[in-house]
């Protein structure tokens, strides 16, 4: 006798609008811990101003820093002020943008690149714009080391989307970096970027306007979204990357939840992040943990990232004091409107 078996059920698919909410859900649920855990971090720099307990520095080379995704302009005045404290690095730091210089991050004092001081060791790149993905700011990238000439290498400190730039820099070719330092990049990708570029293209208006994700974002997501093709891509040719650096470390934290693709939906991370989306193949990770300012908008100026890179970029101990009172702290209207 023959048993007829029943058709297994056809699975359905939930609603778009089922699946609209619960993405908008976990990106303004990702959204306000980041917020809570940089309003942690700023209440920490009225009690400790940042790199306050850091000794000063004389610098054999220049260090030229990148900024990342939606970087405040200011995001590094704490490092650029204790950097130029010895007296011995120049004077002030020099701001470049699209293949010229100035003295101030808002780029309204040109400088004449031949009448800067040789002795000046500190520059910071600026992006077009704060949003520009890898594959505009590459290119800025460099303009900007073209501008700086000779024929000595710099170091370079890459913060968060900036290792991407910087990555993409190097696989086109660029050879004008000698060390680098890679500080809290998704070299594979996050889940925050997945979520924000889901949420763009699904327009979950509600969810993105909390956050502060704008439609102009979308490329940089595409860039920094764990298991995304531009993240892929990029990937697949790290060795000659890597080949075109004398020496290269990658630094991040391991003190808050941070949003994953895994199922667990949370790990302890940098708030954007995770330890384990850092890594790239042989390459030293160093992972920092115990104090608010290794949350991910504070990491260009917590004291422990401070100490890899004086012993990275082989830094001496300088003479000279400086007290280093508190900075304006940028308004926290959105969670992701200022990183």
């Amino acid at each position: 006798m023959r048993i007829a078996l029943s058709p297994p059920p056809v699975p359905r698919r939930r609603p778009r609008q089922d699946e609209d909410t619960r993405i908008g859900a976990e990106l303004v649920a990702a959204g306000t811990v980041y917020q809570a855990n940089t309003e942690r971090a700023h209440a920490y720099e009225k009690v400790m101003v940042p790199l306050s307990d850091q000794p000063n520095v004389v610098m054999e080379r220049p260090l030229v820093i990148s900024p990342g995704w939606n970087t405040d302009l200011h995001k590094f005045d704490y490092l650029t002020r204790k950097l130029l404290a010895s007296g011995e690095n120049g004077d002030y730091a020099v701001y470049l943008k699209e293949g010229a210089a100035y003295r101030d991050p808002e780029a309204t004092q040109p400088l004449d690149v031949a009448q800067i001081p040789k002795n000046i060791k500190v520059f910071v790149n600026i992006w077009d714009q704060l949003n520009s993905p890898p594959s505009v700011t590459a290119p800025q990238l460099a303009q900007n080391l073209a501008l700086l000439g000779g024929s000595d290498k710099v170091d370079m400190l890459s913060y968060s989307m900036g290792g991407l730039a910087t990555r993409n820099y190097l696989d086109q070719g660029g050879d004008g970096i000698r060390n680098l330092m890679i500080l809290g990049t998704p070299n594979q990708g996050s889940r925050f970027g997945q979520l924000a570029g889901m949420a763009l293209d699904r327009k979950i208006d509600w969810a993105l306007d909390y956050c502060g994700i704008k439609p102009s974002d979308r490329p940089a997501m595409s860039w920094t979204a764990a298991g995304s093709p531009e993240n892929l891509d990029l990937a697949s040719r790290w060795p000659a990357q890597r080949a075109r650096v004398e020496d290269l470390r990658i630094v991040g934290s391991r003190e808050e939840l941070t949003p994953t693709p895994a199922d667990t939906l949370y790990v302890m991370g940098d708030g954007i992040v995770e330890p384990n989306l850092l890594a790239m193949p042989d390459v030293d990770v160093k992972v920092l943990e115990g104090n608010p300012y290794l949350h991910h908008g504070s990491l260009p100026h917590d004291s422990e990232v401070f100490a890899e890179m004086r012993d990275f970029y082989g830094w001496k101990t300088g003479a000279g004091t400086l007290d280093l009172p508190p900075l304006p702290l940028p308004e926290l209207d959105t969670p992701y409107g200022k990183m």
